[in-house]
């Protein structure tokens, strides 16, 4: 997963933490090159903060930190520079114009789908998921179609999938599964 996807998911961060997580999403060239002090100064933080930030995202200090970054830099700031989502195209565009608009919203939605991916744990899901006797799709009415196309692709490689619609029967699976049903809830 993308460091900055993990920044991201933290949700017990006091406000110094905060303020280096915001530091380092707006300054990452910077940052990476920066030593602790340099950072702590232009953060008007403690250097015990940085390192407190660290041991919270699993790293084993600030040269690691920075390792991270660099990797998932380039990735981050293609996330960043994206279109706005709810309106990527203006009234008087050329067909050209869209069709490369939304080829930029697709690269854009597979390059954040590749940041927040773990690997361990797609790994993990995907053996439990191929040890289970049942696997029950929960879903709501906006996703139906999509739990029933995925179903449909599961049982062409031989896996059924349970994908109960209706609220009653959803209950009554639920009620009903043992340690050999595994729920994907979406």
């Amino acid at each position: 997963m993308n460091i900055f996807s993990k920044l991201d998911k933290l949700t017990d961060l006091t406000q110094n933490e905060k303020t280096l997580v915001c530091y380092m999403q707006d300054n990452p060239e910077n940052f990476i090159k920066m030593s602790a002090s340099e950072i702590s100064k232009a953060c008007f933080i403690s250097t015990s903060s940085i390192y407190r930030l660290c041991k919270k995202v699993g790293l084993a200090g600030l040269a690691e930190l920075k390792v991270q970054i660099s990797l998932s830099i380039n990735e981050y700031l293609k996330e960043q520079n994206s279109l706005n989502f709810d309106y990527p195209f203006k009234q008087n565009e050329t067909q050209n114009q869209v069709v490369l608009k939304m080829k930029e919203l697709y690269e854009q939605t597979i390059q954040s789908s590749l940041n927040l991916i773990d690997l361990n744990v797609l790994k993990l899901v995907a053996s439990i998921l191929k040890k289970a006797k049942y696997i029950d799709f929960y879903t709501s009415a906006g996703n139906i179609y999509f739990a029933e196309n995925f179903k449909f692709q599961m049982q062409e490689i031989g896996t059924f999938i349970n994908v109960p619609i209706e609220e009653y029967h959803q209950l009554l699976t639920a009620s009903t599964s043992d340690e050999k049903h595994v729920a994907i809830i979406v």
